[in-house]
């Protein structure tokens, strides 16, 4: 929309924004923003008036006019609304005289809600898209579909690379409704309430790993998913102690690279390898795929790389040779007890290994 106004579209003439306040914390005598909404950082720089809206949202707040006090007339043609994370009731709707869209980043109505970027990648769709929407006065992502356009999910893209991809696309097709709301209004579908599919919002536990049922390419859509938001973590002993681990680089390893060690299909998903001068933890998960990760966060302590990681966690006096993950927490006053393979389970078959790639051991 700025791009659109400096190139002075008929459509964009002037814009405010309205956002949740930042969030402060003190420390001492001093105060830090610890977070502010991406639109207000934006608006700053082009210099645009920045309104914040209530705590308890949509009571005790109103439309505001251009001096950013309540209006008494239409200061505002038309309101736009993405990731604001607040319904918005037809009280204040209403007070927009050409009402308001919504730019949504999939293709409504699958997966309403407030997480669907993270909902397709772990889905494994290959593709989403970005939805242009009028606002419902009573359903979240319920409105009349203005326009939509399809975005390609392959297999490496992780959340944040998403949103700033399907962001730059929806930004240019929210444009074109703007352009011609007319017409894409006269147009406009309703939505089709038996496709309808929701999102719920990501908790902490989501991010967890669990060795024993996932195999990698789930472990890596978890990964993708959840990037820089919530980090996939897992836990290991250590002596006497549980190691809460979140991994915060991780890479899917193609079945021609050769593995730290040539025994690992025979030990338990979970199970870490590493090697000097490897700058990788090696990883084996449930089908016998491996994962290679380079960066971690040990019970909330500074972040480490796979040398770190390994001098200050996995080898020790009488560590074990093949420390592993763990998916449900031992009894601490015993022994963790030897995994069990699942009844039925195959041991996945050997593959070939490309031998030109070399593997400095220990």
């Amino acid at each position: 929309l700025y791009k659109a106004r400096k190139e002075e579209s008929a459509a964009v003439g002037d814009i405010d924004v309205v956002c949740p306040a930042p969030i402060r914390k003190k420390k001492g005598l001093r105060e830090k923003v610890v977070w502010a909404a991406e639109s207000e950082k934006e608006a700053r720089k082009q210099k645009r008036l920045v309104i914040h809206t209530s705590p308890d949202f949509p009571r005790n707040w109103g439309v505001p006019s251009h001096s950013g006090t309540e209006q008494t007339g239409p200061a505002y043609d038309i309101g736009v609304v993405a990731s604001f994370g607040k319904f918005i009731p037809q009280s204040i709707i209403g007070r927009f005289p050409l009402g308001m869209v919504n730019l949504h980043p999939s293709l409504l109505p699958k997966y309403r809600g407030a997480t669907p970027i993270q909902t397709a990648i772990l889905s494994g769709d290959a593709e989403t898209g970005v939805t242009v929407q009028e606002l419902h006065p009573q359903v979240m992502d319920g409105g009349r579909v203005l326009a939509q356009a399809p975005f390609a999910l392959d297999d490496t893209i992780h959340r944040l690379d998403a949103m700033r991809q399907m962001g730059a696309a929806g930004g240019q097709l929210l444009v074109k409704v703007l352009e011609n709301l007319e017409k894409m209004r006269a147009g406009a579908a309703e939505q089709d309430e038996a496709a309808v599919t929701q999102t719920r919002l990501i908790r902490k536990s989501d991010a967890q790993i669990h060795w024993d049922t996932m195999p990698a390419a789930q472990i890596m859509r978890l990964h993708r998913a959840y990037f820089g938001q919530e980090p996939v973590y897992s836990f290991f002993r250590m002596k006497s102690k549980i190691k809460h681990t979140q991994l915060l680089e991780l890479r899917a390893v193609k079945p021609s690279v050769p593995p730290i060690d040539r025994t690992y299909l025979d030990h338990p998903p979970g199970t870490m390898f590493f090697a000097r001068k490897v700058p990788y933890i090696e990883i084996v998960c449930i089908d016998g795929s491996r994962l290679h990760a380079t960066r971690f966060v040990v019970s909330g302590k500074a972040e480490t790389d796979q040398y770190q990681f390994t001098a200050g966690y996995l080898r020790y006096r009488k560590a074990p040779a093949h420390p592993r993950f763990l998916t449900t927490l031992p009894d601490m006053s015993r022994p963790t007890p030897e995994y069990v393979f699942p009844p039925g389970y195959k041991r996945p078959a050997m593959p070939e290994f490309d031998m030109s790639i070399k593997i400095v051991k220990n």
